[in-house]
């Protein structure tokens, strides 16, 4: 599995001032709330790629680049671990 890594609290502000303009006009531009942006930004949740790909369109640059900004968090619960089950049989 791929290590943990977000480098979004970096990436969308030096995009954001490249092509001028702020969360808020990012966020109306591509559909999603600012607050998602936030979350992103602050490591509090990851942007599906259906997101990314609107945000990059807004700032024009390429999914890929926007995709190697981070690596996705696993959703819900983290899986058992075998050792734990066993322990308790």
């Amino acid at each position: 599995m791929a290590k943990d890594f977000n480098n979004l609290n970096v990436w969308i502000p030096k995009q954001l001032e490249r092509v001028g303009k702020g969360v808020e006009q990012l966020a109306n531009e591509a559909g999603i709330s600012r607050t998602a942006i936030y979350r992103w930004m602050y490591d509090q949740d990851r942007p599906t790629t259906q997101s990314m790909a609107k945000i990059v369109h807004v700032l024009k640059v390429s999914l890929s680049e926007g995709l190697h900004q981070y690596v996705p968090k696993r959703r819900g619960r983290p899986p058992e671990r075998d050792d734990a089950k066993n322990n308790n049989a």
